[in-house]
């Protein structure tokens, strides 16, 4: 829908879409988004109209005030260049357009629909738009996004919903990899979820939409500001610190690590890179998981595979045991369900552990995420034994207690159980939920600890394969303190070896 059309209704409308400071009336104005006076109706009815700003070059426009004390010099001078770039092109307002086009999107054409008016583009209209989606408050710059994609009634089908969650999909590829993600993202797996903030199964209000990011996709903001810098502000990062350095600044000479300026280190790491293949997951779904935690968007290492190592609950055990990081199981069962938990805390072959920022995930055939509930006064968010120590059940499981748990694959490793709900974590369905086994197809153990817990774990099996060693070398000479220690417990194994010695 035109959502700028919606921002010429009344107070209510503004105050509907959630991005407004106050929805007082100044003359024929309203207040916008950061609590500044709005374009009029008639600069909305003539957006190439030129401004009394005009004679002014892009340069000597200040930022707008709610973002002016967010923006760093070289910030500004970002701003001033891209400006000049953008005002060196017949169609200006194009050209912006041209740089944030997402393949196959209106994204471009709707946000600077919302916040360029003139033309050429003010730096003043330009600074509102990179500070309305990079510096603001992250609940407020998910309100923007999603206002974006609502109709003029401020609601959503589910052609808009799979717009938005593609769109944001293709941010996070783009600014992460630098290319469009390569498979489509089935958006239907989600909504289920979704209808769960709405009373209506055909349409959603944009508070709906807002509130179920917050809770399944916390860190989509992320993905605008991200795509915005690397579309708007990176690409003139080292032309700016010429200017402002002088023309002799040399770039090679600039030390990255120690300017604390955020335009000057690479982009955050959105996407998660992958050490080997996955047999069970898509692109899609490690985005999915990577906007739920944003531990999960840092590299992982393929810890276990069974698709590679084998169906078998001791290389499984034996791959994750001693890594000192978060790591995330996944699983598919016979009936197809992608299933798993992230576990936040390294696993302890001794029984429950973990803690209560663990939670539950299913992919397929519809997307959750169960988190701890508020309630939880113990540690069962995890389960290892490795031997059946204790008196307790071999095999590795989440949640519940020690007679159900939530997920349990034994050490036989063939079937896994579910159900829909225990004393750990939020009632929901995953894997078959059917509290009876089910065939397990293929399992897969991730690493996202990154090389610090890949080192803490190679420390460790060294020093159980010097434990191990030591128990295989037994040194006779400890057992034969004396000499008749020697020859009632030893004979002539050390005179025989005497002789051989000689004898050569």
């Amino acid at each position: 829908g035109n959502v700028r059309s919606a921002w010429k209704c009344e107070p209510t409308c503004l105050c509907l879409f959630g991005l407004c400071v106050s929805s007082t009336t100044m003359g024929n104005k309203t207040s916008d988004l950061q609590g500044n006076a709005a374009p009029t109706h008639e600069a909305h009815a003539h957006p190439h109209a030129h401004t009394h700003d005009e004679h002014k070059t892009s340069r000597e426009v200040a930022p707008d005030e709610a973002f002016e004390g967010l923006f760093t010099p070289l910030d500004q001078e970002c701003l001033g260049i891209c400006c000049s770039e953008l005002n060196s092109n017949p169609d200006p307002r194009g050209a912006l357009m041209s740089s944030l086009a997402l393949p196959g999107s209106c994204f471009a054409e709707k946000l600077c629909e919302r916040f360029i008016t003139t033309s050429p583009v003010s730096q003043k209209e330009l600074s509102t738009l990179v500070g309305a989606t990079t510096k603001d408050h992250s609940s407020r710059k998910l309100m923007l996004l999603c206002a974006l994609y609502a109709d003029q009634q401020g609601l959503f089908q589910q052609q808009s919903i799979d717009s938005l969650l593609y769109d944001c999909f293709q941010m996070a590829s783009i600014s992460t990899l630098n290319e469009p993600p390569h498979e489509a993202l089935n958006a239907s797996v989600f909504l289920p979820s979704l209808q769960q903030f709405s009373c209506k199964e055909d349409n959603f209000t944009l508070e709906d939409v807002r509130n179920w990011f917050k809770k399944y996709l916390t860190d989509v903001p992320s993905c605008l500001t991200n795509y915005i810098n690397t579309k708007l502000m990176r690409p003139y990062v080292m032309t700016a610190l010429q200017h402002l350095k002088g023309p002799d600044f040399d770039p090679a000479d600039l030390d990255t690590t120690t300017v604390n300026v955020k335009l000057l280190h690479p982009p955050p790491q959105l996407l998660p890179a992958l050490s080997d293949r996955s047999y069970i997951l898509k692109q899609a779904d490690l985005y999915a998981l990577a906007m739920v935690e944003p531990k999960l968007q840092a590299s992982w290492t393929r810890l276990y595979s069974s698709s590679s190592d084998g169906l078998s609950f001791q290389r499984l055990s034996s791959a994750v045991v001693g890594y000192k990081g978060c790591t995330l199981l996944v699983i598919r069962d016979s009936n197809r369900h992608i299933f798993g938990v992230f576990a936040a805390e390294a696993w302890q072959d001794t029984g429950f552990g973990g803690s209560s920022a663990s939670f539950l995930f299913s992919l397929s055939p519809n997307y959750e995420i169960l988190r701890s509930l508020p309630s939880v006064t113990n540690n069962h968010f995890t389960y290892l034994n490795v031997k059946g120590l204790g008196g307790k059940p071999a095999g590795i499981g989440m949640g519940g207690d020690m007679r159900l748990r939530r997920i349990w694959i034994d050490k036989q490793f063939d079937t896994v159980v579910t159900r829909a709900s225990d004393s750990t974590f939020e009632p929901g369905i995953i894997g078959s939920s059917s509290d009876s086994p089910t065939g397990l197809v293929s399992v897969e153990m991730w690493g996202c600890g990154g090389l610090d817990a890949l080192q803490k774990q190679k420390e460790f099996q060294n020093y159980q394969n010097k434990l191990l060693e030591g128990m295989r070398k037994v040194d006779k000479k400890a057992f034969a303190n004396n000499e008749f220690d020697r020859e009632f417990l030893l004979g002539g194994t050390f005179a025989n070896g005497v002789e051989r010695r000689e004898d050569r």
